[in-house]
């Protein structure tokens, strides 16, 4: 459980004036997090941090609760809702966040415990793109709120429920300010050497999610050993599919221009990112893509599929080179490309890092956040202005 945070002091609202003080009593939030990894794990960080950030200009008190990663037993699960409900019923938070579609049914209680308690849900991709079992559907339907994290994921989940696009409200992610400020950092050479070019890639190396397109630019690597002798590979991840892709590579014949780095910390991921030439993920499925705003934070040229969410993050010709997923041979055109010609390589990466300030900064996603939030919040102010005399 998140630590629970001190009591809020009294904040005025921004267009209070100076002869008024308005006193407001906090508002509570209750977040039930999936916990983990991955994208989602990163997301449900960036909220916690964005609530931390809220209560310097709300009246707000907050918790998170998440599961432990890999908890996957059936007792472990009935021990996290129980847990959750008991502190929603001590606490009785004005919103809860629900963090995930796979605490459904954890939603529909709270609904019958306390009704007044305003829900919203975040639905990601995966979890909502192929359908939904009766009961998470029913607590979809129910919630006062649904932020998606791209257009695409609203489409596909409005197709796939039935639920109108128009109760989906947009929240695209962005970077804690931790992370920004260390992935705009110049490279202190630890991972670059000397005469060598690279192109970059970070996923989750999972079996069930070959279609990162970790494969295709193996291939596309292949075709270029003989035009891009001094370009190499590095791969930031692990999984079940990490043994086939390094089959892969061997095969391929380029093993030793690939590498697979496996995990890292943050600090070890900014300057991988920082010492890379080019960021490259041919995915064909994602609800978002955090790993391309790290990138285009990093100051660098993407290299991505034309699929999913992908086009609302990447801007072909300006931030980045879009291909279609699956074509080896354009994906290999669009590395030569770049590796040919530095100043394009430049001036993606520039629009790059200027896009993400202006569209997935911590201060850009966090107002969009407020804004969403004074949404459930604001019909339960419980204010007073007192005009000065």
């Amino acid at each position: 459980m998140e630590p629970r945070p001190a009591p809020c002091q009294l904040a005025l609202p921004l267009n209070s004036s100076a002869n008024s003080v308005v006193r407001e009593r906090s508002r509570k939030v209750l977040v039930v997090r999936q916990g983990g990894g991955g994208g989602i794990g990163r997301i449900e960080v960036l909220v916690m941090d964005m609530l931390r950030g809220l209560r310097k200009r709300r009246q707000l008190a907050y918790e998170g609760m998440a599961r432990v990663p890999d908890q996957g037993r059936q007792a472990s699960k009935i021990a996290f809702a129980v847990k959750v409900l008991a502190r929603f019923l001590v606490w009785r938070p004005d919103v809860v966040i629900v963090a995930h579609v796979n605490h459904g049914i954890l939603a529909l209680a709270m609904r019958m415990l306390h009704p007044r308690a305003r829900q919203v849900f975040l639905v990601y991709g995966w979890d909502v793109w192929f359908g939904l079992s009766r009961m998470r559907r029913k607590a979809l339907e129910q919630a006062d709120a649904i932020w998606s994290i791209s257009e695409y994921t609203t489409d596909r989940l409005a197709q796939a429920t039935g639920i109108a696009a128009e109760r989906v409200k947009l929240l695209a992610p962005g970077l804690t300010m931790e992370q920004a400020d260390a992935l705009a950092k110049p490279s202190n050479g630890a991972f670059r050497n000397a005469g060598d070019r690279w192109l970059l890639s970070v996923a989750r190396l999972d079996a069930g999610e070959q279609q990162k397109g970790i494969d295709h630019v193996l291939k596309a690597v292949s075709r270029l050993k003989r035009q891009l002798p001094d370009v190499r590979y590095r791969i930031v991840g692990h999984g079940s599919d990490l043994q086939r892709l390094e089959g892969i590579a061997r095969d391929l014949g380029i093993d030793d221009r690939v590498e697979f780095l496996g995990v890292v910390n943050d600090l070890e991921l900014a300057e991988i990112y920082s010492s890379c030439d080019v960021f490259v993920l041919p995915s064909g499925q994602e609800g978002f893509g955090m790993v391309f705003i790290e990138a285009m934070a990093a100051g660098k040229p993407v290299i991505a599929a034309r699929a999913g969410a992908i086009p609302e993050v990447v801007v072909d010709g300006q931030t980045g080179l879009l291909v279609g997923y699956g074509d080896d041979a354009a994906l290999a055109d669009a590395i030569a490309r770049l590796f040919a010609d530095p100043e394009l390589r430049s001036r993606l990466g520039s629009a790059g890092r200027q896009r993400f300030r202006e569209r997935f900064s911590f201060d850009r996603v966090m107002a969009r956040f407020d804004e969403l939030l004074g949404e459930l919040i604001t019909p339960w102010h419980e204010s007073v202005a007192t005009r000065e005399t």
